[in-house]
C-alpha cells in the first residue's frame, strides 16, 4: 500500500495462474508423468475418481529433446505436430540437419498438408548457408504467427555467423552457446505470448578428459538446459548399459 511504512514500495501482482495447456506425446504414461510429476500420483487421483488430467508436453514452453541417432527424438516431435493439428493447430518444422522424413511424419500421424517446413539449404546455391541467428529468429516470428508448435532439427547443427564468416581453424568455442544465451529468452517470451510449443531436438556429445561421472552432454551449453521446461533423454534400449536405476527412500 502506497505510504504505509510496513509496505516494501513494490508493485506485486498476485495472480491464480491456471495450468499450462498440454499436447499429448502419444504415450500416457510419459504424459501423467510431464504434467503431474510423477505416474504414481496419477494412480491416486484415478483411485480416488477424479477425472483424468490430460498430460502432455507444456504449451507456452520450450522443451528439449536430446539422445543418440535414431532413439526415436524426431519421431515423438513428429507425433506431438500431429496431435497438434488434430486439436486445430498449424505447426512449423526448421530442418537444419536435412533429414526430414515425410514418410516417418505421416506415420506418427502428421499430416503434411497442415505442416510448415524450412529446409536451412538452398539446392540451387548449396554454399549459402543459413546462420544460426537467423534461424533463431525464423522460428520467432513462427512464435509470432501463433503456431502451435515450432520445431528446430537440431540444436547441434546450427552454425552461428561468426563461425561461417571465418576459417575453420580460428578458435570460435562457445560460440553457438552464447548466441542462444541471448536469443533463447526472446523465443521463450514469443512462445508464453503466443501459447506456442518450442521443441528443440538436439544431440549428445562426450566431455573429454572426464574420469569420473556422468561425460555425457548436449551442444548450446547451460542455457538451452536452464531455458526449456522440459527435457526429455531419449536412448536406444538395446542393451543393459543403457539402463539408468535410480534410488529412492526405500533404496
Amino acid at each position: 500500500k502506497e505510504g504505509d511504512e510496513d509496505s516494501p514500495g513494490l508493485d506485486l501482482v498476485f495472480v491464480n495462474e491456471l495450468p499450462p495447456d498440454f499436447i499429448p506425446t502419444g504415450y500416457p504414461e510419459l504424459d501423467d508423468a510431464i504434467a503431474l510429476g510423477d505416474i504414481k500420483q496419477h494412480s491416486l487421483l484415478s483411485d480416488t475418481g477424479t477425472a483424468k488430467i490430460a498430460g502432455g508436453l507444456p504449451r507456452g514452453r520450450l522443451v528439449m529433446l536430446y539422445g543418440d541417432n535414431g532413439s526415436g527424438k524426431s519421431s515423438l516431435a513428429y507425433r506431438v505436430c500431429g496431435y497438434a493439428q488434430r486439436m486445430g493447430g498449424w505447426c512449423a518444422w526448421f530442418d537444419a540437419e536435412n533429414s526430414f522424413s515425410p514418410a516417418l511424419a505421416e506415420i506418427n500421424a502428421c499430416v503434411m498438408a497442415k505442416l510448415g517446413r524450412k529446409n536451412l539449404f538452398n539446392p540451387d546455391k548449396p554454399d549459402i548457408i543459413y546462420s544460426a541467428e537467423y534461424v533463431l529468429d525464423m522460428m520467432m516470428e513462427a512464435c509470432k504467427q501463433k503456431a502451435s508448435v515450432v520445431v528446430l532439427d537440431s540444436v547441434a547443427t546450427l552454425v552461428p555467423k561468426i563461425v561461417l564468416e571465418n576459417p575453420a581453424e580460428q578458435e570460435t568455442m562457445a560460440v553457438l552457446a552464447r548466441v542462444l544465451a541471448k536469443t533463447l529468452p526472446k523465443i521463450a517470451s514469443y512462445a508464453a505470448a503466443n501459447n506456442t510449443l518450442v521443441i528443440f531436438i538436439n544431440q549428445i556429445r562426450m566431455k573429454p578428459g572426464v574420469a569420473f561421472g556422468n561425460p555425457e552432454t548436449h551442444p548450446g551449453g547451460k542455457a538451452i538446459g536452464h531455458a526449456c521446461s522440459v527435457i526429455l533423454k531419449m536412448t536406444k534400449l538395446t542393451a543393459k548399459e543403457n539402463f539408468y536405476y535410480i534410488e529412492n527412500e526405500d533404496g
